[in-house]
């Protein structure tokens, strides 16, 4: 199983998300830095967060910095980029130099962009391919992004006890200023509900606008529902003991 340093999986955490001008194309270019950098193991990436061997140009003042480094072929000047997110702005600000103009149209696929800028960035014979040839690692790296062990993580501040968690507090009922709902059609009832996930009974309050006196949600019921839920509604509020004017005599 491949191995990446804890700074190369933290680059394709934020690059996982970042807004670039053609998606399609993170998969390659992980996979260039992967192999750019042995996957993030090089001191180039280490000490200077330069992942994908980017020399030090002219046209990357405001992106990174020169820096002296000794690589396999010999001692050059570098880019050394002050943070992750710099080096991923950095390295699509690299590709906008004249060397690489029409990249763009290159941009259908990763094979393509990678055949087209390859030869440019590197006289080495099967660059392209080599870097290609990582595709998949790179897609399921982007995949599992964000977690530790490629599932879908999900916070537990209830981990290692047996009690439910405590419920949120209710809030304080605010009266609003406005008497139309979003119709347009003045408020003439307002119905509470309330329901316990243990046992599932509900308690239900109707208050009238007008008279402000607690009503029946029955009245209204089967006229909104059919008679068979208003009938099944009805039991429920029974079964609780109604205290509205209109069924207190039933209580």
């Amino acid at each position: 199983m491949a191995s990446y340093t804890d700074k190369f999986r933290l680059l394709v955490d934020a690059y996982r998300d970042a807004p670039i001008p053609f998606l399609q194309l993170k998969p390659v270019t992980v996979a260039q830095w992967m192999h750019e950098s042995g996957r993030g193991s090089s001191k180039l990436a280490t000490d200077h967060n330069n992942f994908a061997g980017l020399k030090w140009r002219d046209e990357m003042q405001g992106f990174a910095t020169p820096v002296t480094y000794e690589a396999h072929d010999g001692t050059d000047r570098y880019c050394k980029f002050t943070s992750i997110e710099t080096f991923i702005h950095g390295y699509w600000h690299f590709l906008e130099r004249p060397p690489y103009r029409g990249w763009r149209d290159h941009a259908a696929s990763g094979a393509d962009f990678m055949d087209f800028i390859g030869p440019i960035y590197t006289p080495t014979a099967g660059y392209a391919t080599a870097v290609e040839g990582l595709i998949p690692e790179a897609e399921a790296l982007l995949a599992s992004a964000g977690n530790t062990n490629g599932t879908e993580h999900h916070p537990d501040d209830t981990h290692g006890s047996a009690e439910h968690p405590a419920k949120p507090p209710i809030k304080a009922f605010v009266a609003s200023p406005f008497f139309s709902s979003r119709n347009g059609e003045r408020v003439r009832r307002i119905v509470m509900h309330y329901t316990t996930s243990r046992n599932g009974r509900g308690d239900y309050s109707v208050v009238s606008r007008s008279s402000g006196e607690s009503l029946c949600p029955l009245r209204d019921w089967p006229r909104r529902r059919n008679l068979s839920d208003g009938a099944r509604f009805g039991q429920s509020v029974a079964r609780q003991g109604c205290q509205c004017r209109f069924h207190r005599h039933r209580a």
